[in-house]
């Protein structure tokens, strides 16, 4: 892993760039607000999804709901748990109290000290008398994980997180929890450009998929591999496009007969004549078959199909000339950081793209942190800063150098941060930023 440093200095005060990047002066205080107990340990539960949709249709998939809650903390010596917390009605980036008042001597925890901290949402299992041993090889099967909200009306998604937590002097501390879903998301994008002819009805199967799975990454279960011989159908059909979601537990395969895939019948009308109908049936791997033979946790696989012909055979190989299907895959959220082979496709992913740096009252420097993930190592270009004045005028800014460092103890050149720096904006007033973060040799930015 390579993390790139962007130090953005002004001759006034030091301005950070990013997409939609707003500096506002503002005091410490009015964030804190005058409520907080005077002691007091949380968690706070975060599903920070890397994809934002546009589409409405994928706002109720209900891929972030949290309906329970476990957290466990351990000394990391002699594993034994100093916090075992549960949860039944746990809110995203909302507080889970672990501890108040004399917190630090209740739960037994040193100043100073790290502890290794587990959580799970949305567990079929009662995690909460499992030792450390139990809980890291615990499992879960699912035999509806494939199976899309609303159909699956109770849909709830296996998030796990685990990591180190070091207490501090502080009275009031909040452990930020990154959870991560244990399936694999798969997108199907169906279009047809056949001429003449609209699409009326599609039906589907999921073929080839693992319903069972680790709670935690990089432990072991015994998948097993189901198919779905029900056809589903497609409730919207727009402009001769429709879309398919499901899911899978991750999985590997040894040849394109075992890969999982997606089997689709789609039937045609004719524009002139309504007795003219045609079927064309496919069945498309969820990854190129010249990729790796795996689906990961917490990856979405998007295939692209688009039907040029009603009359063309279309073999498992796909002929790349054709152009009837485009593969891409990309990360679903942050956290656990794993690698994937994206089969030579261009990606690029940025998160957050806008913040907001508030709070710098004098020259200390505030930091805030982009994630991006990529095909390749990132680049800058389009660098620029700017204010507005009385008159509403946009007045240019100096953007200073933008220095581009790696930390040498990674070598995956394929992820990094960019680590923001803004010191008191000039004239008390709102200065912006923003610069464009690309994948160089690609459309990617």
């Amino acid at each position: 892993m390579k993390k790139l440093y962007k130090d953005i200095r002004f001759t006034k005060g030091i301005l950070t760039l990013t997409a939609g990047l707003l500096i506002a002066g503002c005091s410490a205080e009015d964030e804190l607000g005058n409520n907080s107990p005077a002691q007091q340990l949380n968690m706070i539960p975060m599903v920070n999804d890397l994809q934002k949709s546009r589409a409405n249709d994928e706002d109720a998939l209900h891929e972030k709901t949290l309906s329970k809650l476990d957290f466990k903390m351990f000394e990391p010596e002699f594993g034994k748990c100093c916090v075992n917390h549960q949860s039944s009605s746990p809110a995203e980036n909302q507080a889970e109290v672990l501890g108040k008042n004399n917190w630090k001597v209740d739960l037994n925890l040193q100043e100073d000290h790290s502890y290794n901290y587990y959580a799970v949402a949305n567990a079929q299992a009662d995690l909460s008398k499992k030792t450390l041993e139990e809980l890291q090889a615990a499992t879960q099967q699912d035999n509806d994980i494939w199976l899309p909200y609303p159909q699956a009306k109770d849909k709830k998604f296996l998030m796990s997180a685990k990591g180190q937590y070091i207490i501090s002097k502080d009275p009031i501390q909040d452990i930020p929890v990154e959870l991560v879903r244990a399936a694999a998301k798969i997108k199907l994008n169906l279009s047809s450009s056949v001429n003449g002819y609209n699409i009326t009805n599609v039906k589907w199967k999921f073929l080839n998929y693992n319903t069972n799975t680790s709670v935690f990454a990089g432990q072991t279960a015994k998948p097993k591999i189901v198919s779905n011989n029900a056809d589903n159908t497609v409730d919207k059909i727009e402009a001769n496009k429709c879309s398919v979601t499901t899911y899978s537990y991750s999985t590997t395969w040894t040849s394109q007969e075992d890969a999982p895939k997606i089997a689709v019948k789609v039937a045609f009308e004719s524009k002139d004549n309504k007795n003219d109908t045609r079927e064309k049936e496919l069945t498309i791997p969820v990854r190129d078959p010249k990729g790796e033979m795996k689906l990961e946790r917490n990856y979405i696989y998007t295939v692209n199909v688009d039907i040029k012909r009603l009359k063309d055979s279309i073999n498992i190989d796909y002929n790349e000339e054709l152009g009837y299907l485009k593969w891409a895959i990309t990360k679903w959220t942050t956290g656990e950081d794993t690698k994937v082979d994206a089969d030579k496709a261009s990606y690029l992913v940025v998160y957050p793209t806008k913040l907001d740096i508030k709070g710098v009252e004098d020259d200390n420097q505030a930091d805030k942190t982009i994630q991006w993930f990529a095909s390749e190592t990132c680049q800058i270009k389009d660098a620029k800063a700017y204010y507005y004045d009385r008159y509403g005028k946009e007045n240019g800014y100096d953007c200073g150098q933008i220095l581009v460092g790696y930390d040498g103890s990674y070598t995956d050149n394929k992820r990094g941060w960019i680590d923001l720096h803004a010191g008191r904006p000039i004239n008390n007033t709102i200065v912006y930023g923003s610069f464009k973060v690309y994948v160089p040799d690609s459309d990617k930015e």
